[in-house]
């Protein structure tokens, strides 16, 4: 078997492999009732999640584009509670301290 061949066979093994994980664990939700604690923790995660990944990128940007961007686009959707909105304010201030060149 050549190289590019296992290659191909290992990614479509792998893919089938995360496949089956993530449809055990879809059916495995689907017969197992879960608490209601689990279920309000659960219906939070994603956005908690966002806001983790948004404040890691951020302070790890080496600069003051990213935290002032971030600083901008929290209070943005404090204020107005529009995501898209906020978004876009957080990418337009971090686009000024760049074009500042600070």
């Amino acid at each position: 078997m050549s190289g590019d061949a296992m290659a191909v066979g290992t990614i479509l093994a792998l893919g089938l492999v995360c496949f089956l994980a993530r449809a055990a664990g879809f059916w495995a939700a689907g017969i197992m009732p879960l608490p209601g604690w689990l279920l309000r923790l659960l219906k939070h995660l994603p956005g908690t999640l966002l806001a983790a990944m948004v404040a890691a990128s951020a302070l790890a940007s080496g600069g003051l584009a990213g935290p002032c961007g971030a600083v901008v686009g929290a209070l943005a959707m404090t204020a107005t509670r529009n995501a898209l909105l906020s978004a876009f304010a957080g990418a337009g201030a971090a686009a000024l301290v760049v074009a500042a060149g600070a």
